[in-house]
Formats: C-alpha cells, structure tokens, sequence
C-alpha cells in the first residue's frame, strides 16, 4: 500500500517542481555566463537529499503535518536556489521565495521531528503500560478467580463423595443457587477484563434503551444475596417508584452497579448494612 502511495507522491512531486520552472524560468530574464559548479554540486546534492526526504516522509502527512510542510518549503527554497546557479532572477526571488521558503522550512522540520519525538514517546508509554496492564492481569485474574471456583469445587466434590447428600430438595436448590452465583460471579469478572480492555482499545460500543430501576435493584440483590449472607450484612432496596427508569446501556449499568456492590461487600464489615437507593 505504500509503495503506490510513494509512487503518487513521486509523480506529484515532480510535477509541482516543473510547474515552479516555468513560472521561475518567465520571470528570469536570462541564463548566466559562467557556472559554479562546485556550487551546482553542493545544492543539487542538497535538493536531492531533500527531494529523497520529501518521498519518504509525506506518506505520514496525517501523522506529522509539521514535518511534511517544512519538508516541501524548503523543497521549494531548494529548487530556486539551484535554478538560481544557472539563470538571473529578481531580487525579489531571493527575498520573498527562495530564502524565507529555507528558513521557515528548516524550522517547521526541526519542530516537526520535536512533535514526531513526543508522539513516538506518548506511543512508547501507552505501550508499556498495555504491558504492565498485561503483566498484572494474570495475578490479578487468578486471586479473583480463585474464591469461587474452590467453592465450586467444593461443592461438586461432597455431591461426588456422597450421592444422597443432594436428595432433599431444599439443600440441592440452595447448592444450585449457590453454584449459579459463582458462575455469574467469575462471569462477572471476565466481562470487567474484557470491558477494560475495550476502554483502553476505544472500541466500547453503548447500546442505550430505556432501563426500569426497580427490576434492576431486585436482579442486584438477588444476585449478590449469598454473599451478604455469608458476611452477615443486611441489604436495603429502597425505590419507591416503581415506574423510575433511566435512559442508558442496560448492561453497562448492571455492570457498573455489580461492581458497585461487589466494592460494598468486600469493604463492609462483618453484620453491616447496605443500602439500594433509586
């Protein structure tokens, strides 16, 4: 894909450059008599290193706009500068074009590799800290993970050693209810990662609707209801209107309130309370 574009920029190139001879070679009034010719070497020398220049930078123009105009400016000042060595111009050439055209074109280039240097650095950065982000996803994973699948675990290993401690209803209602949450639970946990990651990666995608307040709160805390069990804590639903609703992501908010709620539980004491309130 580059190799075209290089190759359109090339032709282009070219083309500015024959349209700036014309219009150079109508207002010189002649061609000199004698030639420096260790002048001719050295800017054609430099025209051509900025020529070759120009080819390889103006395909990240959007990238680096700085760098690619100061580039073609002193194309330009470069240009008149060589044609100077073989034909007069006005004065106003050198004054208004060829050595303003230089001057302000080294500038803008030099202040364009600054900008490239700091956005390589922001690149650098935001790099690294996908990798530490990487880095501490794994521990992070396997502690968050690990409560609910021992309990899981543990659970399926008494059904396993003994057959008939799940024949009373009620005990094998609770233990699938109990089951249900801790895989809603790690699922929970796996949709926070892969939510973090599309934050970083700028791809979340929000879908809002109309969400009812009161079913939500009553999904939350039948979600969430052995584990407040298990601290002792007593959980409050308070919406008095039941017609409250809310235009939003039904589930980025039932994910931001289940985070919410997990944060309340693991920093509540034992036999505290927790409050719903819409």
């Amino acid at each position: 894909m580059m190799a075209p574009q290089r190759l359109l920029i090339l032709l282009a190139l070219l083309a500015a450059l024959a349209v700036q001879g014309v219009l150079l070679g109508a207002i010189s009034p002649g061609a000199h008599d004698t030639t420096d010719w260790r002048a001719v070497v050295f800017e054609a020398l430099l025209f051509l290193f900025v020529f070759s220049w120009n080819v390889t930078f103006l395909p990240y123009w959007k990238s680096s706009k700085t760098l690619c105009l100061g580039s073609l400016l002193f194309l330009a000042g470069a240009f008149t500068d060589v044609h100077d060595e073989f034909f007069f111009q006005p004065y106003w050439v050198n004054l208004y074009l060829e050595d303003p055209a230089q001057a302000l074109g080294a500038g803008l280039i030099g202040l364009g590799i600054w900008f490239w240097a700091r956005e390589k650095e922001h690149l650098l950065d935001q790099l690294q800290q996908q990798r530490d982000f990487e880095a501490a996803l794994i521990p992070k994973l396997s502690h968050d993970l690990r409560a609910p699948l021992t309990n899981l675990c543990g659970m399926t290993s008494v059904a396993e050693e003994d057959p008939t401690f799940l024949e009373d209803p009620k005990r094998r209602q609770e233990y699938l209810e109990i089951m249900w949450r801790g895989a809603k639970e790690m699922s929970l946990l796996i949709d926070n990662i892969l939510e973090s990651h599309r934050l970083k990666s700028g791809t979340v995608e929000l879908k809002p609707s109309t969400v009812a307040l009161a079913p939500l709160l009553d999904e939350i805390c039948k979600d969430f209801y052995y584990q407040t069990k298990r601290k002792e804590i007593t959980l409050v639903k308070d919406c008095p209107d039941a017609e409250l609703s809310l235009e939003a992501d039904p589930v980025k908010v039932l994910r931001i309130v289940q985070n919410l709620m997990a944060n309340a539980i693991r920093f509540s004491p034992q036999g505290g309370k927790i409050a719903l309130s819409a």
